[in-house]
């Protein structure tokens, strides 16, 4: 699917390619820009800082808004109600997609905070800000999700802590949690203000079953690197009424 804009738009020009490595090269724009021939299609999540930059670059380059009437008007579109339980499996059930497990994690972000559990006690003192497919570029493919979580102290918003979460709507790999420790690092080079000890790795897949040796293996794979991350393993089940639950491995 290609995106024009309507000629009500107030960007009809983009931004230079130039303008945004200079942004870059001067520090105030940390994310990677994705040069490839892919950029037509590439998504990028940025920081709120960093759009806010980029958003005062495409208004000066757009200086004086189009003067044309346009007989789209996009601004009572009302997005449609969307289930993801979708699932698959008799007995063992499964999500169709994994980006459906993604979808039903975002419309339900309590349960982000519940496997994090960054947040605790009073919800009014704490504030989040989610990201999903954050491009990672270097290590390849995209992180599911990234959860920032930071806490009132008097007047200010201090970072306490980040929940970086690796999606499978299956059965689990060992190799997931080396791919969950790549976008640990990713993400602590990505924020400003965090460290690798304030991320919280969490991978999850569909229950085990019967393929305990599998789980075996990854257990034992998080107690080899219980000394340089903080790692967890949760599987979600799918109950006959279509309710989902989260269990944290051994």
């Amino acid at each position: 699917m290609k995106i024009d804009t309507t000629s009500e738009h107030i960007c009809e020009k983009p931004i230079s390619a130039q303008k945004l490595y200079d942004l870059r090269e001067e520090g105030r724009v940390k994310t990677v820009i994705d040069s490839s021939a892919l950029i037509n299609k590439s998504i990028m999540n940025l920081l709120p800082s960093e759009g806010k930059l980029i958003l005062e670059s495409l208004i000066q380059q757009n200086a004086s808004c189009s003067t044309k009437e346009s007989p789209r008007k996009g601004h009572d579109e009302k997005e449609n109600p969307f289930d993801p339980k979708e699932f698959l499996g008799e007995g063992l059930k499964e999500f169709r997609l994994e980006s459906q497990l993604e979808t039903y994690l975002l419309q339900n972000q309590d349960k982000l905070d519940s496997l994090t559990q960054f947040v605790n006690g009073d919800k009014t003192q704490y504030f989040s800000d989610v990201y999903n497919q954050v491009s990672t570029y270097i290590t390849g493919g995209a992180v599911d999700i990234i959860v920032v979580y930071k806490k009132r102290l008097f007047d200010m918003w201090l970072k306490l802590g980040v929940g970086v979460f690796e999606l499978k709507k299956g059965v689990l790999e060992p190799d997931t949690i080396d791919q969950l420790i790549e976008y640990i690092e990713w993400t602590a080079r990505l924020f400003p203000g965090i460290k690798k000890e304030m991320i919280q790795g969490i991978a999850i897949g569909r229950e085990f079953g019967n393929q305990k040796d599998r789980e075996q293996e990854i257990i034992k794979k998080l107690k080899d690197y219980d000394q340089l991350y903080s790692l967890a393993c949760y599987t979600y089940s799918v109950d006959s009424s279509g309710n989902i639950s989260f269990l944290k491995s051994a």
